[in-house]
């Protein structure tokens, strides 16, 4: 097991919870997704939408950065 998914089992079911709902909101609004893991930083980033806009990053836990882009849509998911 990588060692960002061990800290997001480990983590309070809220911080669970909440991944879960920004993952199910973020898929029902999927047009393409990419998926970059760096190991050297055990940083997972998933890119909901792939057009350039301006983005602002908000921390929703310790592990998790949300990139919010136009019309308050979820842009990218940090863990």
């Amino acid at each position: 097991m990588t060692p960002i998914l061990w800290k997001v089992l480990k983590s309070g079911e809220q911080v669970k919870k909440k991944l879960k709902i920004l993952l199910r909101q973020a898929l029902i609004s999927l047009r393409s997704m990419d998926v970059f893991y760096n190991d050297k930083t055990d940083i997972l980033y998933i890119r909901l939408d792939d057009t350039e806009q301006d983005v602002v990053n908000k921390r929703v836990s310790e592990n998790i950065v949300l990139e919010i882009g136009e019309g308050d849509r979820i842009i990218g998911i940090e863990i």
